[in-house]
Formats: structure tokens, sequence, C-alpha cells
């Protein structure tokens, strides 16, 4: 924004990101991939679904 570092935002970024780590890592051990599996697939055709939105639009 205007050329000025958000630290905050980074930092903020940097622990949602080790906390998804930790927790996507943790359900795995636990569940293995009969959680994982259908979570992957769901992330990807969200994103799929995303890009061609913004390619049609």
């Amino acid at each position: 924004m205007n050329g000025k570092v958000l630290i905050w935002l980074g930092l903020t970024a940097g622990v949602f990101s080790i906390l998804g780590n930790f927790l996507g890592a943790s359900y795995y051990k636990k569940y293995g991939s009969a959680i994982a599996r259908p979570i992957i697939i769901i992330v990807l055709v969200i994103f799929f679904a995303k890009t061609v939105w913004q390619f049609l639009n």
C-alpha cells in the first residue's frame, strides 16, 4: 500500500501459515489420507473455479 511494508500483515500471515501446517500435519497423523484427500480435492476445485472465473471476467 503506497510502497509501505506492512510488517503486522506479514507476521500474521506467517503465524497462520505455521498454525495451518501444524494442524494439517496433526490431522494427517491422526486420520491419515481419509481426511486429507477430500480436503485437497475440495481446495483444488475451489482454486480451479476461481481461476476459471477470473479468466472469464
